[in-house]
């Protein structure tokens, strides 16, 4: 039986090129100063010339900006910054603190109309480990199911969303680096030698406020003022499957969102069940993350 998602699929827009540490900054500053300049609409200020990168490279640059949620498209003024990019870049315009680039990978890897790879290696693959045999079978027989005409290159996606997560070495020339800004997060590692698995973060690694922006955003679809640990463990783009959580590191932080009095544990019928106290939105809880790390002093 073939079940239909109700989107268009996209792969390979990347140009087999992973996201680079520095290229969300650079993009993000030179849209500001030129909404239209992916559009190679000028012909006075050319992309590769503004931002010192080969065409492809400007090509893969403008994928990430959309992937990540950084941008949307705007017919009349080219590339919009969305709020939460503009939240980002007034706190951590180099993308530098650890909660940043974790909601980075959580509006990344929740973006499955634009990565759509990166959406189904976390939510919908359940195997801990993987090689690039297993991922292209595996990516394929998903596209037959959802009704998706498979696409040549699903190696491409294995070799790029791996290198997305795992790191290169780092280059001489800080412009030129190798290493994805994600790479720190460790959320995949290296297993092996072909293969390589998926990886759950130290306890402590995940910002409260980051985990309650997602769990903000989930809540805010199911139109539901409580949700089940199940639920944030088991749920499509919630914070179990997009961030790799155990059910104990689950607890861990909601508990840590209790003290800061954002949600209350419960348990009803038998099931441990959060209600949302603080009803906040992504991006206010993205400012009262920084706005923490700036009153405690905690800024990587």
């Amino acid at each position: 039986m073939i079940l239909k998602l109700e989107i268009k699929p996209s792969f390979g827009k990347h140009e087999k090129f992973y996201l680079r540490k520095g290229w969300l900054h650079k993009g993000i500053r030179n849209l500001k100063e030129n909404s239209k300049l992916f559009s190679w609409s000028d012909e006075l200020v050319k992309p590769e010339d503004a931002l010192g990168i080969g065409t492809n490279m400007v090509k893969s640059l403008r994928y990430w900006l959309k992937a990540t949620q950084m941008t949307e498209d705007d017919n009349v003024h080219g590339k919009k910054l969305t709020p939460i990019c503009e939240i980002i870049y007034a706190n951590d315009p180099y993308f530098e603190e650890r909660g940043t680039n974790y909601l980075i990978h959580y509006l990344l890897a929740s973006n499955i109309s634009v990565a759509t790879a990166w959406w189904w290696f976390f939510n919908e693959y359940k195997t801990q480990t993987i090689d690039k045999k297993t991922f292209v079978e595996d990516l394929g027989f998903f596209c037959r199911l959802r009704g998706f005409e498979i696409p040549n290159g699903l190696d491409d996606e294995f070799s790029t969303l791996i290198a997305t997560y795992c790191a290169k070495k780092e280059h001489d020339d800080p412009e030129e680096t190798k290493i994805s800004p994600l790479s720190e997060l460790r959320l995949i590692t290296k297993h092996g030698k072909e293969e390589f698995k998926k990886t759950t973060p130290d306890k402590d690694d995940i910002h409260p406020y980051i985990a309650f922006a997602v769990i903000c955003e989930k809540q805010k679809k199911l139109e539901t003022e409580e949700l089940q640990i199940f639920e944030l463990l088991n749920g499509e783009n919630n914070i179990g499957k997009i961030f790799n959580l155990d059910r104990s590191t689950i607890f861990y932080l909601i508990e840590k969102m209790e003290q800061r009095g954002l949600i209350k544990i419960t348990r009803t019928a038998g099931l441990d069940v959060i209600k949302i106290k603080e009803k906040m939105t992504p991006t206010e809880c993205l400012q009262a993350y920084y706005n923490v790390l700036e009153k405690e002093g905690l800024h990587d």
